[in-house]
């Protein structure tokens, strides 16, 4: 069994892991990127930076051949995808935090497209973002015909983007202890990793600030309904691209292709 601890930073995982290692002797505590990068004479601001917390997701992780079970801030497999997926990685983080700052809303339920078949620059799509929606089974609706476009372009992988508390509430799930941050699922034909990216939102003279946590990683692990419909939805045959376009867009959805694909 491996157990992950996420939160933001400074506000005491590592003694929590210290205390759970401590009553668990059969596990072993793995450091976290913040740490290993500290050891190469990596120098963080305080809070971790933007770029920092990019340095901390193409961290790779340690060997940990031969290990039972790991307890950590970061699950045992923490660097991040290699190839297309860290572009479109730093393109999620902007964004989102660009749109946070912006409006003081966190992004709606999208999905970003990819199509490892196709040469660059033409492998990133493009996304789309939901449609308005009312709470409830609309909600999940809505996310789950976020697949449709997807589908219908044939793309071979996909990146799958929510922010959890704002989910939770348009599905009406319980949200007893609520810790904002995003979800990001890195589908493949293969199976999928949950990418989890906790942030809390502060105030100062200049405006909004989003202050990133500790991200972990997630292999195939378990997944709201709606999302699971939406990759089954991308994964079963679709009708004309053209009609499923314009439906989507009369719809309210908001289809953002790349430049490259515009071309």
């Amino acid at each position: 069994m491996r157990v992950a601890i996420s939160g933001t930073h400074g506000i005491g995982k590592t003694t929590l892991v210290d205390a759970l290692c401590a009553c668990l002797p059969e596990h072993v505590m793995l450091d976290e990127p913040y740490h290993l990068l500290e050891e190469q004479g990596y120098e963080f601001d305080f809070p971790p930076s933007r770029e920092d917390y990019r340095a901390m997701l193409a961290c790779p992780g340690p060997d940990v051949a031969g290990s039972p079970a790991g307890v950590d801030g970061m699950t045992v497999d923490n660097g991040l995808m290699p190839d297309v997926a860290g572009e479109v990685m730093t393109a999620i983080l902007d964004e989102s935090e660009a749109h946070i700052q912006k409006t003081g809303q966190v992004p709606r339920p999208q999905v970003h497209i990819v199509a490892e078949d196709m040469d660059e620059p033409y492998q990133y799509i493009g996304y789309i973002a939901t449609r308005p929606f009312y709470r409830g089974a609309d909600a999940a609706t809505a996310v789950a015909d976020l697949g449709r476009l997807p589908s219908a372009l044939a793309a071979t992988r996909l990146f799958v983007v929510w922010e959890e508390v704002d989910l939770r509430l348009a599905l009406e799930m319980p949200n007893r202890h609520p810790v904002h941050g995003l979800s990001v699922v890195d589908v493949r034909s293969d199976g999928h990793t949950v990418l989890w990216l906790p942030f809390e939102v502060a105030q100062d003279d200049a405006g909004i600030i989003v202050i990133w946590g500790t991200p972990t990683r997630h292999e195939n692990a378990k997944l709201h309904a709606p999302i699971e419909a939406l990759i089954a939805t991308w994964r079963a045959p679709c009708g004309d691209l053209e009609r499923t376009v314009l439906d989507l867009q009369g719809s309210g959805y908001q289809i953002n292709w790349s430049i490259a694909f515009k071309r």
